[in-house]
């Protein structure tokens, strides 16, 4: 059985309209003004057996409940699924029918277009339908696309259009497409001209831009005059104070996104900065660069921070001696030192056993 009403002035598809078409096989209501979805017209999979294709694009749809999977968990091998919810003003994703997706589904068959809406990421559907646990979302979202992808997959989202910000938010796709080309959930993805774009100005496909350039601006507890943007390609907050007239280390920075992320730190080429002391943030923190600065003085409490350090850069400042606790400094990173006017004096005579001891580690 067909039902098809195009181009009228539907406006929306109340609870139960669909109940005891067991036969219905294929729905078109596209060209419509449909702007709302009752929570039960599509979700008793008992009624609607036989659907197979619903095509509701180009109507007024805002927001999104996940029913579409009542239909997908239908699909098998010999019978897919496909719904098309293409050129509506989908902007917002919610699960009322409190469905709970686990990443050891059956596998679903078919093709659930929502190209060209109005959502600006495609982790807003994951998050808004609460795909598996939260806690552990993106572990599960990776595997469960690598699981089917790994021979081919049965059941494609198409996400195009240009209407993404291609920032971090959806970098776990970004990961997905990277390193699994034959994907294709990125496909037709464009990046929005305020975001990522070429030198004319157009648009930029998302599966095209290398990882390290989706980055999300910081702005909360970011420095006056630095700039605080989350990288998480290279797993890093970076805060960016090069240049920006410090006359002292920040007493607070941006609040890391993730337990794993650590800071990166540019304080170079701030003249104003005459003395290293500790932050506490520097225990989560991985590079820091003071270089080219005027550093006179590294305090003690300072030194306990630099094992937490991969690397140091304390060049072309105006040390003229390092503490003498740092002999008993357990430092496992690289430390640069050069172009700093080192006092060649009795009192500093311990410094050229320690500089051996760590010749492995401390470069200028």
């Amino acid at each position: 059985m067909t039902l098809r009403a195009p181009n009228n002035e539907i406006v929306g598809l109340q609870d139960g309209l669909f109940d005891g078409l067991q036969s219905l096989v294929d729905l078109g209501l596209r060209d419509n003004q449909i702007s709302f979805i009752g929570l039960r017209a599509f979700s008793n999979s008992s009624y609607l057996t036989s659907l197979r294709t619903i095509d509701l694009g180009f109507n007024r749809l805002t927001s999104l409940e996940p029913w579409p999977f009542y239909q997908l968990i239908l699909s098998n091998e010999a019978s897919w699924v496909n719904i098309d919810l293409s050129f509506n003003w989908i902007s917002n994703f919610t699960n009322k029918l409190n469905i709970h997706f686990r990443c050891d589904m059956k596998p679903l068959y078919g093709h659930l277009s929502l190209a060209n809406n109005r959502f600006a990421h495609i982790m807003d559907m994951y998050n808004g339908w609460n795909i598996g646990d939260p806690i552990n979302a993106e572990i599960c979202l990776v595997l469960s696309y690598y699981k089917i992808s790994l021979k081919y997959n049965p059941f494609k989202f198409n996400f195009a259009g240009n209407n993404y910000a291609c920032d971090c938010i959806d970098f776990p796709f970004y990961t997905i497409v990277k390193y699994n080309p034959v994907d294709e959930v990125l496909d037709g993805v464009r990046c929005r001209a305020d975001t990522l774009h070429n030198a004319r100005g157009s648009p930029l496909y998302a599966n095209r831009i290398p990882l390290n350039e989706f980055v999300c601006e910081q702005p909360e507890r970011c420095p006056s005059s630095c700039r605080c943007v989350y990288r998480p390609a290279n797993i890093t907050l970076h805060v960016n104070c090069s240049a920006a007239n410090l006359s002292s280390l920040p007493l607070d920075l941006p609040p890391l996104p993730k337990s794993y992320v650590k800071y990166k730190l540019d304080f170079f080429n701030n003249k104003l900065l005459r003395r290293l002391e500790h932050r506490p943030y520097f225990v989560h923190t991985s590079i820091l660069d003071v270089s080219n600065s005027g550093l006179t003085e590294i305090s003690i409490d300072f030194l306990n921070n630099m094992s937490h350090f991969s690397f140091a850069n304390l060049r072309g400042n105006m040390l003229e001696s390092f503490p003498k606790e740092a002999d008993n400094l357990n430092m496992s990173g690289r430390l640069l030192i050069g172009d700093n006017p080192w006092r060649c004096f009795c009192e500093n005579s311990w410094m050229i056993g320690w500089l051996q001891s760590l010749s492995h580690q401390i470069s200028v």
